[in-house]
């Protein structure tokens, strides 16, 4: 059965009436899917049509599309289709991902040790981290990271020595200041950071793991609570942090007081 003419199609376009060319039927142009491939800027088959056929072809198109995107050109066109989705709702996505893992910590961190714990896993991120340090540009992130960090520490108080770390992490019993994990390693970390003006002294020094460490980065302590929601540091971890600073004040006044006597002896 042939189409309605040109002129007629026309027509009932302005009036909002579109052919179906499956079903052969006038049909408002609400029942169409838009295509910016027609010129009129809808789909020659009405939605329904458009249903059926890949209903009844359905196993037929899913082989094709699994072999399609198997080709460069299938996945090219994935990835095209994934960045451009990405640019358009990149917001979106990193706040879903950041509820997401703040929200499944505990599962995030167990299976992340579980699977470091693995020799082949070990192995490649080794091997990840040697191929990215020993290569130009990884070796410029790292120079260049020591620099900036050398020139603020520069200007900032740094009287830590060996003997007050040591003393901080008997305190701390071994243990991260932050999610109280029982450490081998402790790391240093400056609880107000170099980068906001915080110095390498015993009342800004604090053990911490290697995982609080890094995630903490150049944030503040109250910043870092609101990023994680204040699920892994709490008030009463800020507060025993507050009353380490506190010990370690009185240390150094002890400290000074035995010095002065010293002197006065020594002076007698």
């Amino acid at each position: 059965m042939p189409g309605p003419s040109m002129a007629e199609r026309a027509e009932r376009l302005g009036r909002g009436e579109k052919w179906c060319a499956r079903c052969q039927r006038w049909l408002p142009l609400g029942a169409f899917s838009r295509s910016k491939a027609r010129r009129d800027g809808y789909d020659q088959r009405c939605k329904e049509c458009r249903r059926d056929y890949y209903d009844s072809r359905a196993d037929e198109l899913r082989a094709y599309g699994r072999e399609w995107h198997k080709t460069e050109a299938g996945r090219e066109s994935q990835r095209s289709a994934r960045r451009r989705y990405y640019e358009r709702n990149a917001g979106e996505i990193l706040e879903h991902y950041k509820e997401w893992y703040y929200a499944n910590h505990d599962t995030v961190r167990r299976r992340h040790n579980s699977r470091n714990r693995e020799p082949e896993q070990r192995a490649k991120r080794v091997a990840s981290n040697r191929r990215y340090y020993h290569d130009g540009r990884g070796r410029e992130v790292q120079r260049a990271a020591a620099q900036r960090r050398r020139a603020r520490a520069r200007t900032l108080p740094a009287t830590m020595t060996l003997a007050q770390w040591l003393r901080c992490v008997e305190w701390w019993e071994h243990r991260c200041a932050y999610c109280g994990r029982r450490i081998g390693r402790a790391t240093m970390d400056h609880f107000i950071p170099v980068s906001r003006g915080g110095g390498t002294t015993a009342s800004n020094i604090v053990p911490a793991c290697h995982s609080c460490n890094s995630r903490k980065g150049n944030k503040l302590p109250r910043e870092w609570m609101e990023t994680i929601g204040a699920d892994l540091v709490t008030e009463a971890t800020l507060a025993r942090i507050r009353a380490y600073f506190k010990e370690v004040k009185r240390w150094q006044k002890q400290a000074t007081g035995q010095e002065v006597e010293a002197l006065g002896r020594s002076g007698a």
